[in-house]
Order: structure tokens, then C-alpha cells, then sequence
């Protein structure tokens, strides 16, 4: 993007319209960009908040920010709506916020000068608080805890169909610590994709976990790695919960975590053989497991206080691990520490001794003789001896395997020592493929043998990166032995000293030489541009020229010369095959030079001597580009004064002018088939063919099927002419002279028996087209019946399951009136046999006197004393009988009624506003027990109990006007003699009155009132509490 242009744009705003306010903003200075978008900070004067204004070239390709940006924030507004998981929640709007996008809003002398058909500005919120390229927390913790929040930000954007593409956690993150948590804003959204495919999700996940150690050790990975030599941190890490963490998210810079759904997310994605729903699911839970494990860290790093060291520092702890005595790994975290210790370790020394360690420990518990061979295999790894290693874990391994057949008490035992065998084993062939790797040891075909091993897969790190060092080495070692050049002998042997001297410094500098002469011959072996002029041959090209110059080696330079001189022709080459001669060029010729954007300083700087002319290659390069950009600048009719000082702005210019030269030419060639000039068309193909083979091809194909189509209008026409002359009485027919010639006859019977086996063609597909039609109707006819009798079907069938349903809802009805007469008669003889007894229990009671007393009475029968009870049973005992049916819970709570009570509330007890506990009229749901609260009892019936309890309750969620009326969805607290935010017994589901107006209201940043809540409970949740 052209700089100075944008600069001038960022000086001319001074103010923006948001919302119907006017922001001044001033211009800080800080600006940052890179590709198609520019970024300038800006201040508000008044109250000094930070805001990004962006620029973004119009491109075809390029992402809508503003639009992914929206979707983003409105996610995160509706979290709780969208995401039933409340620990994948974040609770908060992670993005920054576009204020506007349109250039209206600015203030108009920015308005007059900005080209809104080149770019795109918007305007949005800065990350709030720290940028963690600038500070990070002191406490592990806090590193975490960042960590961890991103994950979620990224889980939840891949849980959409959001990727955001640039995952550089030290440039776009920003954290700040609120209500004793950390809050994190996520930044530049330039490159994130909205619907975004699978591919583009996966990658979000693996670019996580590689720039994890970022926001650990605050450094970023091109640091971290010791600029590509792949030394990571966690090598050198001695922390548990790092090594729990990093060692099963982050170990290597090519490979991803090693989890079992990661593995499924990959065979899949490479497979293709699902759905992209079903990829971006395993993508989730994916997800889901990455954020147990920071979760996990993150619990475990309360803890314990870590001050996170400084990253140089951890080299001085790297083999604390091996120091430790045998018995620190016999608790249960042992094999959570090994297993991640075995993909991130430094050495396998420092892996294989406390293995050792652990293995003699638990071959203790069976043989109780000690064994010297476990301390000698030790020594052997502290000396660096694998071979010897080996020799001695086999002497000590098959005694343990000898002594477990004989030893059948413990099978667990067996197992977990079988095991760590076979593990250790393993590791020893690692170890020795790299230590023979070190020394030269082992030939090319069998390290790639080894290394395609299954078994050594869970170690690919460190074999990973001997695979990268070993043609490095291999090269080295066929070079010790260099072969004598002769021509180079040839051009020293008339100066003898100069010879003496450069001999001499071959000598001194055999690495610098070897180096020289392998890059030489790779040069040579490559016949392809791409092997030619890749990275990493630029880089090693750079790397030695930068020797040279260092060491004032000039005879070794001289030997580059070559390299540089075809680089030199190549890009002149270039020059000319996209220069103006050319009338379409190809793509992969436009892009054919790429590689001279990424030549370091030292290469651009370096001369070579040609004819006694001293040419630096950069100018030389620079050159041909100016010259290429002027002539096709001349043949395009393009007016331009921008001058381009870099390569990359140069190539990009040229490539510009090209594609519009292409895109004049391919018009004129079009237009030239559109007007039926086929003749020149095809010599313009014949003569630029070779330019651009796919292309014109393509085109040859559209003249021929053009050409086909207008001999088949002349042959009509020609036809038509015929037929009309002959059924005429014209003199002067055109095709009766035409017919006169006899040579002509057969061409004119050629056309017509063309034109006529068209004809029947035809004819023959419209009877077939006929045919279809006919059989179409017929399955219609068909179909429409079987839709009828289908439809009398389900109707019958309809009417048989409602009748179903009456009769079993009468069968249900009868049922049940059934149980209630048996349930009344058995409550019926109850009460009886309560009033017998009671009536029994009160047989010593006074008669009454008021009965007379008849003459019968002597003559009476023994049983005759029940007679004359039955009388005052009813006017003596109505209220003992009533007494006596109550229950004991009845009787309890008919004592409690209007006095204060105690009583406990347990989850997820259901609390209601009326009497009947209908749904709509629920208080809420109790989400905490409580024990002992206060209370009175108003009322209770068979199925409830009415009571009235005080509670602390927000004052900002009560009616100002009456301070009786509660809204809906409020925490109903604990009641504390002062209101305060203790904790919640439940949420309100409705809005409801309080018995009298709230009282006891506190003042300051958290108000509460005092609130007395009238509820009723089931009896079955709370009787047997109240007391």
C-alpha cells in the first residue's frame, strides 16, 4: 500500500459522527500495516480513548472485517443463548466494536481528498488494557488464564464457521484484569473468513497450539526457537503443570497435539469422504479438549505461586529433572509427567533416568535383591553411551521378565513393568538413531527406514528435526573428499603466490569451502526454477556470501559468481518474455520470479565483473525491472508518475501492466472472432502460440465450433435459395445461374443431404421426446390414484387411532374413579376405626342425666350398655374425634401456625406465588441449600405450606415508586442483618409484590434492601425441616 498517500489521508482527520455525537480524534503517530490493510491510532482529545482507523485496499478477494466483525460481537452478546456449556462461556464482547464504515461520517477535508474506489476505512475500538507484546502477567497464572480465554474466543468463532486466519497471540492480544478475572481483546480481523471452509478451521486449532508457548514465556516463536533450530522451551521446562500443559498442546513447530480426535479430525479432513458439518464438529471437540487441558492448568497454578522465570534462565534448570531421587515418581501424576516429558524432552538421558528409576522401584517390590545393573544403565546415560545403554537394559530387562512368569500375585504389577519395558526400549532406538545421526553414523536410506517406524512415531520431534540435519550432514561428509578442480587449478596456475595464498585459506577454512562447493552442485543439479531459487538456497546463499565478506575471503566469492550471473540472466529472461512482444502471458510465467522478493541485503549488495565491468546485482536487477516497467508502460498507453523503489513494488507494477496488456490484446482477439475475421485470428494464435498453449487452444475450439455454426446458416440459406427459385417464376434467379455450373451440383446435393439427415435427427429425438411425455402422463395418471388411496388409507387410519385413544381414555377414566372409591372407602374405614377407639378409649365418661330412664331397662341384655352411649357420642365427642383424625405432621404444623419458624430451603426446591403452585405463577428454584433460615408460618393444606421469610434483595430491581414491586430475574439473597450481596437462594421467574415495602436499604457501589417475600412450598420438600 502506498504510504505517503495514507499518511496524508491520517492527517486530514481530525473527527468522526458516532451515534449522533461528535468524537474529536488526534492523530498519535502509531501506525502499523502489512499487506492490503494500514492501521493509524487515534485519541480522543476529551477522554482519551484509544481508536484504529483502518485502510484496506479494494480487492475481489479480499475479507469483509466489518461484516465478520458484526457476526463476532453479536455471538458474544448472545452467548448464553447460543452455548448451553456456562465453562465455555466467556461472558463478555472479546472483539473490538466498528463505529462506522462510512466515509460520511468524517469531517470534510478528509471527505474531499479520500478515493473511496481504492479503499475501504472503518473506524473501531482499541483492545482494552495491555498489549501482550508490551506486558504480560507476572503470575503463571495469569498466562494461563490468557490462554485460556482465547482458546474460547476461537472455539466458539470455529463452533460458527469463523476462522480467524492470523493467530499471533503477542500482536493482536490485549488483557485486562476485571472483577478478579482477566478479559482479553482479540484485533486485527483483517484476514478472518465469515462461513469459512474446514480447512481454514483446522488450521486456527493448530496455529493455536504451535503459538501457545507465546503467551507462556511472552517471546515469540521465531525467538523461541533459536531463529528455526528448533529448541523449544518446554526442552528445557521443569515445571509440572508447563509440562502437563505444552507438552500435550504445543511441542513442535510441524506437528499437532497428540490426541485421538485430533488424529480423526485429520483422517478425515484428508479423506473427504464426510460431510463438512460432521469436520467442523470434530473441530469443536477438538476444541473442547484444548480447553480442559488449559482448564486443568489453570485450576493446578492456584495452587502454588509461580513467578514465570526469565526465558534465558530456564537453560540453567534444563536437567533438574534427572537430579531427582527414584521415589518423586511413584504418586499417581507419574505417568501425566513422563508421557508429555517423552514428545518435549531435551535429551533422552533426561527422560530414560527416571524411567530407570521408576522401573527399579517397583521390580523392588518383587525381588528384594538390589541390582547393580539398573545403576550402570544410569551411567551410561549420563555419559552419553546408547550402545552400552542398551546392553545393559537388555541383561536387566530379561532377568525382570524372567522373575515376572515365576511371580503370578500380581498381575498389575506385571503389567506396568511390561509396559515401561517395551516403552523404554523404544525410546533406546530413538537415542541411537540420533547419536549415530550426530556422529556420521548411519547412511540416508536406513535413518529413513527407522524413521518411518511406527513404533517411533511418539518421539517424531526430536527425529523431526535429525531428519532436517541429516542432508545437511550427509552433504558435509561427501565433501571431506573434495575432487580436484581443474579448471579452477588451471586459472591460479600462472600466479603461483596467489595460489599458495588461497590454498593456504582453504585450508583454514575447510567448513566455508565444503559449504561452497555443495551449494555449487546443488545449483547445478537443479533444472526447475523452484529447486533453483528456494529459501532455503537463498538462505544458505546469503549466509556464505556474508562469511565472505566477513572474512575477506575473495576466492571464495569469485566461486559464486556464476550463481549470481544466472541469476541476473534469468530475471533479463523474464523481462523479455513479459515484455511487449508477448501478446498473452501465462500466469506461471508472470509469477515465475516471485523468489526475488524474499533476496536478502547481502546478495542484492554483492558484485560481479563482467567484460571489466563491475555490476552490483541489485542495481542490475532494479534496472531491468525499470526498463520492463517503461516499455510495457508505452505499449499499455498508461500515464503514470509513481516511482518504486523496491523490488517487490517494482514486480508488482510489472505485473500490473501486464495483466492490463493481456486483458487490451484478449479483447481484440475476441472481437476479432465476434466480427468473423477467423483468418487473422488464427495468426495472431499461430504466431503467439507457444506463449500461451492452454489458452489459445481454448480459443481454436471456439473459432472451430463458430465456423461450424456459419457453414450451417450458409447451407440454409443456400437451401432456402434453391427451393425459392425453383418454385418461382423469376428470369433472374442468382442460384438458377448457380446450378448452370455442373461442379456446383454435387456441392449443393452435399448440403442438402447434410441438411436432411439433421432433419431426421430431429425428427427422431422429437418421437422420443413424445414417447417421454406420453409415458410421463400415464406414471401421473398412476401416481395421482395411488395419492388417492393413500390418502383414504391415512384417513381410516387416523380415525382408528382416535377411537383407540377415546376408548383408552375412558378405560383410564373408569380406572381411576375406581381407585378413588377404594382410596374414599379405605380413608372412610380409617376414620371409623380412629372414632371406635376413641369412643372406646372414652367409655368412663359421665352419663348424661337429662336421659330418662325407662322401665325396660332392668330387663336389658349384658350388651345393652352400648345402647344408651350412642346418644351423647354425639353431642359429647365431635371435637375429640376431630382432634384425634389428625395426623401427627398436621398436628405439628397446626402448632406453628402464626409463629416464628426455622426451616431449611434444599436445591432445586421449587418455590410458588399462590396456593395452587401453578407453573406460571413459580417464584423460581432454589440453587442453594440453606440451613436455619428465618420465617413464619401463615397457613398450610394437603399439599403446601404458606410461608413468610425476609431476604436481601437488590435495590436498583425494586419499584422506586412503592418498593414493593420485584422484576423478574433478580437474585434473591441470604438475609444478613446488614443487606448485603451474600449468596443467592434463587432467581425470580416472575415479577412479584412484596408483603410490606423493602426496608433496611444500604447506599454506596452495591445497594440492598431488606425484603419480606410471602411463598408457598410443597409440604413434602420442607415439613419434616420446620420446627
Amino acid at each position: 500500500m502506498e504510504r505517503t498517500i495514507l499518511d496524508q489521508f491520517a492527517e486530514q482527520i481530525h473527527s468522526v459522527k458516532i451515534r449522533n455525537k461528535i468524537l474529536p480524534l488526534t492523530y498519535t503517530g502509531v501506525k502499523n500495516g502489512g499487506g492490503f490493510t494500514a492501521a493509524f491510532e487515534f485519541e480522543n482529545s476529551e477522554t482519551k480513548e484509544k481508536y484504529y482507523i483502518k485502510f484496506t485496499e479494494v480487492r475481489d478477494d479480499s475479507s469483509n472485517e466489518v461484516a465478520v466483525l458484526t457476526k463476532a460481537a453479536q455471538l458474544f452478546r448472545n452467548e448464553v443463548l447460543i452455548e448451553p456449556d456456562p465453562l465455555k462461556r466467556m461472558n463478555y464482547v472479546p472483539v473490538p466494536e466498528i463505529l462506522t464504515d462510512d466515509p460520511e461520517n468524517f469531517n470534510l477535508e478528509f471527505i474531499r481528498i479520500f478515493d473511496r474506489g481504492r479503499y475501504h476505512i472503518q473506524i473501531q475500538t482499541s483492545g482494552e488494557g495491555d498489549h501482550c507484546e508490551t506486558k504480560l502477567p507476572d503470575q503463571l497464572q495469569g498466562r494461563i488464564a490468557i490462554a485460556l480465554q482465547f482458546a474460547k474466543l476461537l472455539r466458539t468463532c470455529a463452533k460458527n464457521k469463523i476462522a480467524y486466519v492470523d493467530v499471533k497471540p503477542l500482536e493482536h492480544l490485549f488483557w485486562i484484569e476485571k472483577e478478579n478475572r482477566v478479559q482479553i481483546t482479540l484485533i486485527d480481523w483483517g484476514i478472518s473468513r465469515a462461513n469459512a471452509s474446514v480447512f481454514l478451521l483446522s488450521e486456527d486449532l493448530r496455529k493455536f497450539c504451535l503459538y501457545l508457548p507465546e503467551i507462556i514465556y511472552g517471546r515469540k516463536m521465531l525467538e523461541l526457537t533459536n531463529k528455526g533450530k528448533f529448541e523449544y522451551p518446554i526442552q528445557k521446562e521443569n515445571d509440572s503443570i508447563l509440562i502437563r500443559m505444552l507438552g500435550r498442546l504445543s511441542f513442535a513447530a510441524n506437528l499437532p497435539p497428540l490426541s485421538q480426535k485430533y488424529a480423526v479430525l485429520v483422517g478425515e479432513q484428508l479423506s473427504g469422504a464426510v460431510s463438512e458439518i460432521r469436520i467442523q464438529n470434530r473441530c469443536v471437540e477438538v476444541w473442547d479438549e484444548v480447553i480442559d487441558v488449559l482448564d486443568t492448568a489453570y485450576d493446578a497454578s492456584k495452587t502454588k505461586s509461580v513467578i514465570m522465570s526469565d526465558w534465558e534462565s530456564l537453560k540453567k534448570k534444563a536437567e533438574e529433572l534427572i537430579q531427582k531421587e527414584g521415589e518423586m515418581f511413584l504418586g499417581k501424576d507419574f505417568f501425566k509427567i513422563m508421557e508429555s516429558r517423552l514428545t518435549s524432552l531435551a535429551s533422552y538421558p533426561s527422560w530414560l533416568i527416571p524411567e530407570i528409576r521408576f522401573i527399579q522401584t517397583w521390580f523392588g517390590k518383587i525381588d528384594f535383591v538390589p541390582h547393580r545393573g539398573f545403576d550402570l544403565c544410569v551411567q551410561c546415560c549420563i555419559n552419553d553411551q546408547p550402545q552400552q545403554f542398551e546392553l545393559e537394559f537388555n541383561k536387566i530387562s530379561e532377568l525382570i521378565l524372567a522373575k515376572l512368569e515365576k511371580n503370578t500375585s500380581n498381575p498389575e504389577l506385571t503389567a506396568l513393568l511390561k509396559e515401561n519395558i517395551e516403552q523404554v526400549r523404544h525410546v533406546i532406538q530413538a537415542w541411537i538413531i540420533i547419536h549415530d545421526l550426530n556422529n556420521g553414523n548411519i547412511s540416508d536410506e536406513d535413518f529413513h527406514i527407522k524413521f518411518s517406524s511406527s513404533v517411533l512415531r511418539v518421539i517424531d520431534p526430536i527425529l523431526a528435526d535429525a531428519y532436517k540435519k541429516q542432508t545437511r550432514q550427509n552433504r558435509e561428509k561427501k565433501t571431506n573428499i573434495l575432487p580436484p578442480d581443474a579448471e579452477f587449478n588451471e586459472n591460479l596456475s600462472g600466479d603461483a603466490d596467489v595460489a599458495t595464498r588461497l590454498s593456504s585459506k582453504l585450508e583454514t577454512k575447510p567448513d566455508l569451502a565444503n559449504r561452497i562447493y555443495t551449494l555449487v552442485a546443488s545449483f547445478g543439479s537443479s533444472d526447475l526454477a523452484s529447486d533453483r531459487w528456494g529459501f532455503g538456497f537463498i538462505q544458505e546463499l546469503d549466509s556464505i556470501l556474508q562469511i565472505t565478506q566477513e572474512t575477506k575471503a575473495y576466492a571464495e566469492e569469485k566461486q559464486l559468481e556464476p550463481i549470481l550471473e544466472s541469476m541476473v540472466q534469468e530475471i533479463q529472461e523474464w523481462t523479455e518474455k513479459i515484455g511487449p512482444q508477448t501478446f498473452i502471458a501465462a500466469d506461471e510465467v508472470l509469477h515465475h520470479v516471485n523468489w526475488i522478493t524474499t533476496l536478502p541485503q547481502n546478495i542484492l549488495n554483492s558484485k560481479i565483473i563482467k567484460r571489466t565491468e563491475k555490476i552490483e546485482i541489485g542495481s542490475k536487477i532494479k534496472n531491468e525491472l525499470d526498463q520492463c516497467i517503461q516499455r510495457l508502460t508505452e505499449a499499455g498507453v498508461v500515464v503514470s508518475q509513481e516511482v518504486f523503489d523496491r523490488i517487490s513494488d517494482k514486480l508488482i507494477r510489472i505485473k500490473g501492466l501486464r495483466k492490463k496488456l493481456d486483458a487490451d490484446n484478449l479483447f481484440r482477439l475476441r472481437n476479432m472472432i465476434e466480427n468473423g475475421d477467423y483468418k487473422n485470428a488464427n495468426q495472431i494464435i499461430d504466431e503467439h502460440y507457444m506463449e500461451n498453449p492452454p489458452l489459445y487452444d481454448r480459443i481454436r475450439e471456439e473459432i472451430l465450433s463458430r465456423q461450424k455454426d456459419d457453414e450451417d446458416k450458409k447451407s440454409i440459406a443456400l437451401i432456402n435459395a434453391v427451393l425459392t427459385d425453383l418454385s418461382g417464376n423469376s428470369d433472374y434467379s442468382e442460384t438458377g445461374k448457380y446450378l448452370k455450373n455442373q461442379q456446383n451440383v454435387p456441392i449443393v446435393q452435399q448440403k442438402i443431404y447434410e441438411f436432411r439427415q439433421k432433419n431426421i435427427q430431429l425428427f427422431d429425438i422429437q418421437d422420443e421426446l413424445i414417447r417421454t411425455k406420453s409415458i410421463a402422463h400415464d406414471s401421473k395418471k398412476s401416481l395421482f390414484g395411488v395419492k388417492q388411496n393413500t390418502g383414504i388409507i391415512l384417513f381410516l387410519l387416523i380415525l382408528v387411532i382416535l377411537f383407540s385413544i377415546g376408548t383408552l381414555t375412558v378405560i383410564l377414566a373408569k380406572n381411576f374413579s375406581v381407585a378413588q372409591n377404594i382410596a374414599k372407602v379405605e380413608k372412610n374405614l380409617n376414620s371409623f376405626q380412629e372414632t371406635y377407639l376413641a369412643y372406646a378409649n372414652a367409655t368412663d365418661l359421665p352419663t348424661m342425666t337429662a336421659i330418662p330412664v325407662t322401665p325396660t331397662v332392668p330387663a336389658a341384655t349384658p350388651t345393652s350398655t352400648v345402647i344408651p352411649t350412642v346418644i351423647p357420642t354425639a353431642d359429647i365427642s365431635v371435637g375429640s374425634v376431630t382432634s384425634v383424625a389428625l395426623s401427627p405432621a398436621d398436628e405439628h404444623l397446626q402448632a406453628l401456625v402464626g409463629k416464628k419458624v426455622l426451616f431449611d430451603l434444599n436445591g432445586n426446591v421449587s418455590l410458588f406465588a399462590d396456593e395452587a403452585m401453578t407453573p406460571e405463577r413459580q417464584l423460581g428454584t432454589v440453587i442453594n441449600f440453606v440451613q436455619g433460615m428465618n420465617g413464619v408460618l401463615v397457613n398450610y393444606n394437603d399439599k403446601a405450606v404458606h410461608l413468610q421469610s425476609t431476604f436481601n434483595i437488590g435495590r436498583s430491581q425494586i419499584s422506586i415508586s412503592t418498593y414493593k414491586n420485584v422484576s423478574r430475574s433478580t437474585n434473591i439473597r441470604m438475609f444478613s442483618d446488614v443487606p448485603s450481596a451474600t449468596t443467592p437462594v434463587f432467581i425470580s421467574q416472575i415479577e412479584f409484590v412484596l408483603v410490606e415495602p423493602a426496608s433496611a436499604c444500604t447506599s454506596g457501589n452495591q445497594e440492598f434492601c431488606h425484603g419480606l417475600i410471602s411463598f408457598w412450598v410443597s409440604r413434602d420438600q420442607i415439613e419434616s425441616s420446620i420446627k
